[in-house]
């Protein structure tokens, strides 16, 4: 089996790179750097969207490539936090 750095299909692209996006728009909207007019909820949903993609290219296309564990590592951890939110609110 061999593994490569970037995913081969398009699933596995748009979910990296869906992923990466969410990362520097969190991080624009957190370091108040660029006022962006963006909500968190809708640039949450970047990773929830590079989840589902990477999930997909890994079972159904079976994707195998090391940047693919960045879009379920961000997806899994936005839902828990998400899920977090809506079982204890604040």
């Amino acid at each position: 089996m061999k593994i490569s750095t970037m995913p081969k299909d398009s699933a596995g692209k748009w979910a990296v790179y869906l992923s990466v996006l969410f990362v520097v728009l969190m991080v624009l909207k957190f370091t108040q750097a660029v006022r962006l007019p963006l909500p968190s909820p809708l640039i949450a949903l970047f990773a929830i969207a590079g989840l589902v993609l990477s999930l997909i290219s890994i079972f159904l296309h079976k994707g195998r490539a090391i940047l693919l564990l960045i879009p379920v590592l961000v997806g899994l951890l936005v839902a828990a936090w998400t899920t977090a939110e809506l079982m204890f609110p604040h």
